[in-house]
């Protein structure tokens, strides 16, 4: 992968150092945004920690002005390119920037993109030139970061389990020696805020720039994305009192607010309870990952606060809900299907906090997998997998919110109740057969027991059940076992030679066979992908 070139912003307008780190894509252009400081002083400290490349400055800011900074650049990192943010009454100050070092300038007020990759194209070629001569530390600081990174991932996963581990974790983050108490957030970006920019690519580094305007000056803070695209940002403070939740809370409000402004996009936070040392770490962030996924149903740009602890939660019945929508598909009733179907999510909603977005998920699939013939009504066995990225069960289980959810589960039912009024109805015995399959997967039913059922000879049942199926008697059994077996697989930890007893292939080898040929992959990978997206 090829080097991007690192880019400090120094501007003591907030406006001025979001817009500029987001007037374009960056790294399309072999640039990276590290970093926005609102003085000379915390430049400094930035460029020392990072060693950018391009150092975009104001010159008139509090603390330490652009003058200052500018000596200092030349004094110690003689290559890093100075590019002088300027208004257009600073004509003298300018040139004063230019005699002590600055390489180049730009306005603010007709700062565009188009003038911007201008610029950077002009000086880009010179500083790759410059960096070949002189050799650095570039790539070893890329692979520093990769590592802290890596590490990150590794402690939340599995904790800090010994004292070398305790010291690589002040080695790589310092500031929180002097912290006693930390507050720990997990927050993902939602889509855009309008549908024009929807599925546009938003640069990961302005995102982290308008992250950094907000928390930099707080004691400590740490930013990483252990697991994209989640980002975990860990805050430390040097006592009880400091660490205020009502404070970081707002903080988090303000950020969406300029998200939205600046980037067209919103995020959703979920905010840990105050904890004493870093090793309670993976617990509390685990408790906010938790806690994240009840966007689910309080819907996109959601700041929650989580409980000191994890509440257990409970099983969705569904017995109702399915009898009540197998009655109004039998009838044709959309309106009736429609209010049971409201009724329902309105109260999951109000309940919210007693359910899982799993264990919803499960339901409405259960529900579905009931009253449209594909298994039984099972309390225990309604888990939403994908099942075919054609079919409703893929659909449930990617629902982003429980409104999504709703939306789905009715078109879903109204498809059925379409196909009922269309006059497509299946014979009866047809019917109850398919009923009796879901309910004896794991039994092999032969074609002439099949037929027997139906009391109807085989020639005829074959065709009849074509017909009404649309598939061959032995290719929708097999279909029922394999979408079964999948359910299986994904939802729990049962061996695959129990997963094959359960629906009648008991010999494993075999089971493996029919199932990587249905579905192109074997039991094993299918469970491993599944893994490695949660």
């Amino acid at each position: 992968m090829k080097e991007l070139l690192k880019v400090l912003i120094v501007d003591d307008e907030l406006m001025v150092r979001v817009g500029l780190s987001a007037t374009i894509q960056w790294e399309q252009y072999g640039f990276q945004v590290i970093g926005a400081c609102e003085n000379g002083r915390q430049a400094i400290s930035e460029i020392n920690r990072c060693l950018p490349d391009v150092v975009f400055t104001d010159l008139k800011m509090p603390v330490m002005d652009g003058f200052e900074l500018i000596r200092y650049i030349r004094e110690n990192h003689f290559n890093t390119k100075i590019i002088v943010l300027s208004c257009l009454d600073e004509v003298e100050a300018v040139k004063n920037a230019i005699k002590m070092g600055a390489d180049d300038y730009i306005l603010k007020l007709s700062l565009s993109a188009d003038g911007l990759k201008k610029l950077l194209g002009q000086w880009k070629e010179t500083i790759i030139q410059d960096k070949s001569r002189i050799g650095g530390g570039a790539e070893s600081s890329e692979k520093s970061l990769e590592k802290k990174r890596q590490f990150y991932s590794q402690i939340l996963k599995n904790g800090v389990r010994s004292q070398q581990e305790e010291e690589l974790f002040l080695q790589y983050s310092p500031g929180a020696r002097s912290c006693s108490q930390f507050i720990v957030c997990c927050c993902v970006m939602d889509a855009a805020v309008t549908p024009e920019t929807e599925g546009e690519d938003v640069t990961p580094c302005a995102i982290d720039n308008i992250l950094d305007e907000f928390f930099q000056e707080l004691p400590f803070y740490e930013n990483q994305q252990p697991a994209p695209p989640e980002r975990m940002i860990l805050l430390g403070f040097p006592n009880r009192r400091s660490a205020n939740i009502e404070t970081i809370l707002h903080y988090w409000n303000k950020i969406n607010s300029v998200l939205k402004t600046h980037l067209n996009i919103t995020c959703s936070c979920a905010v840990s309870q105050p904890f004493e040392h870093f090793k309670q770490l993976p617990k509390a962030y685990s408790l906010a990952r938790e806690r994240l996924s009840d966007c689910f149903f309080t819907g996109r740009e959601s700041i929650l606060l989580c409980p000191a602890e994890s509440a257990p939660k409970k099983k969705v019945m569904v017995s109702s809900l399915a009898l009540s929508l197998q009655s109004m598909i039998d009838n044709r009733n959309r309106e009736g299907a429609e209010a049971v179907v409201r009724e329902w999510f309105d109260k999951a909603k109000e309940e919210s906090q007693l359910y899982s977005q799993y264990s919803i998920k499960a339901a409405v699939s259960g529900v579905w997998a009931f009253v449209s013939g594909y298994g039984p009504l099972s309390e225990e066995e309604s888990k939403p997998e994908q099942l075919g990225e054609n079919d409703y069960f893929f659909s449930f289980f990617h629902a982003e919110s429980l409104e999504q959810l709703a939306q789905i589960l009715l078109q879903a039912v109204d498809s059925l109740i379409e196909i009922a009024a269309s006059g497509q109805t299946v014979h009866p015995e047809i019917m109850v057969l398919k009923k009796y399959i879901a309910e004896h997967v794991e039994e092999e039913i032969s074609l002439a027991e099949a037929a027997n059922r139906c009391c109807l000879n085989k020639t005829y049942f074959c065709s009849l059940f074509k017909k009404e199926v649309g598939e061959t008697y032995n290719e929708y059994c097999e279909r029922i076992k394999m979408e079964r077996a999948r359910v299986l697989l994904l939802s729990n930890h049962l061996k695959v030679y129990e997963i094959g007893l359960k629906v009648g292939i008991p010999n494993e080898s075999y089971f493996s066979r029919r199932f990587k040929k249905y579905f192109g992959i074997s039991p094993g990978q299918m469970r491993q992908n599944r893994e490695l997206r949660t």
